[in-house]
């Protein structure tokens, strides 16, 4: 059994990103051996106490350990009680940490097991007196998004897939469209012939995400208010298909068939690999980031062959560059079911949340600019993600389906 002090370095650690595999593994089995060791830091996270418990923790790291002392002392002499804790195997997996440039650094820190990892929430510590947290989000509910999202068959007739039967939708000439039991949508070639190729669009709205197996096997997901427009089969020397907004891509091999991704003015060629394209209108410049394989992006004549971690970026003004060392995991977190924010400015943070929740944004007043780094769950309801970043003195209030952000 870890000694207190081996619990609090492995927090540290953990906080700074240097665990290994084998600390990650002692601190998780650690917080699930009793509910006492969950309790002592989950409590935090009691509704209508989060963001006044983050802050009132900023001064200093000792006083987080303080308060995780009692827990830590009762797991090392054995009087932890055994019993399991609902509340915290239940609360979903979120991560945030928040940052200003030059202005704060950290400062505390609240860990809490929950059903499927660990959780982390580190806040900034202001060094101008005087700062007070007084406003809380409005108890408005919006829920998290969901799988949502609607097929338009060649022919024009629409399907909602969120409310559709699980089963055949659809044949087409070529293929069957199936809705799979966990909500994915599945092509299954047939052998009939297909006189012509037809085209048939996914859309997903603010708020939906869905996943797809297209006629030869590559795997797209879909992020909020994005579409991909495909062929119900692929030709035998080329596999093209468009998209808007946000796509991940786990493409089938085929050699004699190059897998082709059109958005905007850009172009992306691959064989097999894996790959994220980023191209909302609202973030400015277009993203494509390489997890595995190769792909060439092309954009007026412009070639770039990425390799794996390195991004192509085409700006407003038709420029393509390179990113050498993207961060693929916080590219790809959106799939994975969490926002990951690394020095990301509010902007940025509130457009992603205002996809995901179907929400507008509204800003008042003065807000000095920051940045946030960390994670949280796509999962959780929007009033506790606000809760989260009001840690910050920047506040929020929810309208109908309004966020107004102030200082």
């Amino acid at each position: 059994m870890p000694a207190p002090n081996d619990i609090k370095q492995l927090i540290i650690r953990s906080l700074e990103g240097h665990l290994s595999p084998g600390d990650k593994a002692t601190l998780e089995q650690w917080l699930r051996e009793s509910p006492v060791n969950r309790e002592a830091v989950s409590a935090f996270l009691e509704e209508g106490r989060l963001a006044d418990a983050i802050r009132e923790m900023y001064q200093s790291q000792d006083r987080v350990w303080s308060r995780l002392s009692p827990a830590l002392e009762d797991q090392a002499t054995g009087t932890a009680s055994a019993a399991t804790s609902p509340l915290a195997a239940n609360r979903p997996v979120h991560r945030i940490h928040f940052l200003k440039t030059t202005l704060f650094r950290y400062a505390a820190a609240v860990l809490v097991l929950v059903a499927a990892g660990i959780l982390f929430y580190t806040v900034r510590q202001d060094t101008a007196p005087g700062n007070s947290y007084t406003t809380k989000p409005a108890a408005t509910a919006i829920a998290p998004g969901g799988d949502k999202a609607t097929l338009t068959l060649a022919d024009g007739s629409v399907i909602i897939l969120d409310s559709a039967a699980n089963g055949q939708l659809a044949v087409q000439e070529g293929a069957a469209i199936i809705k799979q039991a966990d909500g994915r949508l599945q092509y299954v070639r047939n052998r009939q012939q297909p006189a012509a190729i037809t085209y048939n669009t996914m859309r997903t709205p603010r708020g939906g995400q869905y996943q797809i197996s297209l006629p030869d096997g590559t795997k797209v997901w879909l992020n909020a208010a994005s579409s991909i427009t495909y062929p119900t089969h692929f030709s035998s020397n080329e596999r093209l298909v468009r998209i808007t907004g946000e796509a991940f891509f786990e493409v089938a091999p085929q050699a004699s068939a190059p897998f082709r991704v059109q958005y905007g003015n850009a172009a992306v060629e691959v064989l097999a690999t894996a790959f994220n394209i980023n191209a909302y209108e609202e973030e400015g410049a277009s993203q494509t980031t390489l997890i595995s394989g190769a792909v060439r992006v092309s954009s007026a004549g412009q070639p770039l062959l990425l390799k794996p971690g390195q991004q192509a970026r085409l700006d407003q003004q038709g420029i393509l560059s390179l990113l050498p060392d993207a961060d693929t995991e916080a590219i790809t977190a959106w799939k994975n079911g969490y926002f990951s924010f690394r020095k990301s400015d509010l902007p940025s943070v509130m457009r992603q949340l205002a996809r995901w929740y179907d929400v507008t944004v509204e800003y008042r007043g003065n807000i000095l600019p920051q940045q946030f780094g960390g994670e949280i769950s796509r999962n959780a309801p929007l009033s506790e993600v606000l809760a989260i970043l009001e840690a910050s003195n920047i506040h929020f209030k929810i309208e109908n389906k309004k966020i107004i952000v102030h200082p």
